[in-house]
């Protein structure tokens, strides 16, 4: 693990597990069916069902880091067919600023 020495990946370190972290977050990577298992449930779980894309994301980003997450959280909560559905009632309709 040379590479971990190098200037660019200041903010990576190899863990006593072995687990390849990012500022003391859990690296997953890019190609790998864990990542779309974990949006899945981290959306769906029981305690914070359907949280939205700025939840789920402050949620995962505690432990987690891979490339690009903010946009496949933001992908994964557009694609919930029960998150299209939900509108919120007591907002007003929008009309034009002035």
């Amino acid at each position: 693990m040379g590479l971990l020495n190098i200037d660019k990946a200041k903010d990576f370190s190899l863990g006593v597990d072995d687990i390849l972290r990012f500022k003391n977050r859990i690296c997953i990577p890019k190609a790998n069916e864990q990542k779309k298992t974990m949006l899945f449930e981290c959306h769906k779980r029981k305690l914070s069902l359907h949280p939205g894309m700025t939840k789920m994301y402050q949620d995962l980003k505690k432990s987690y880091w891979w490339h690009d997450m903010k946009n496949d959280v933001a992908k994964s909560v557009v694609a919930c067919l029960t998150c299209q559905k939900s509108k919120i009632k007591h907002q007003q309709p929008r009309g034009i600023l002035t």
